[in-house]
């Protein structure tokens, strides 16, 4: 947000001094040293915004490709915590062992997620 707050900053400032030398008050805009001082700074600002904002759409990039290598463990872990909290309601003896399946399903996931960790790297 920073940035984009120096570059709405840079371009009014520019503008300003646009619209200042274009009405004639401070008379040619290539001999005021201030307004070509702006420029150059706004120029320098302008190129750094856009190579942090292209870090981080590359940034943004890899999080999603990441994000994605995770669906399917995260679907495949949700159908059976459901099938397994399921189990009780067609038998009841299956509510008193829930825990062993729980636990069972907690270091099955585990593993899937250090597999998957361990294939992106």
């Amino acid at each position: 947000m920073d940035l984009r707050r120096q570059s709405v900053y840079a371009e009014s400032l520019t503008c300003h001094l646009y619209c200042v030398n274009c009405i004639g008050l401070q008379g040619n805009i290539l001999e005021d040293e201030t307004a070509i001082d702006i420029l150059s700074s706004s120029k320098v600002l302008s190129e750094d915004i856009s190579a942090k904002q292209e870090t981080a759409t590359a940034t943004e990039r890899e999080i999603d490709a990441t994000r994605n290598g995770y669906k399917p463990v995260a679907m495949h872990s949700s159908m059976l915590f459901f099938c397994i909290s399921d189990l009780a309601n067609i038998e009841p003896m299956y509510q008193y062992s829930l825990t062993w399946f729980i636990n069972l399903y907690l270091q099955v996931t585990i593993v899937i997620v250090i597999v998957v960790f361990i294939s992106i790297q």
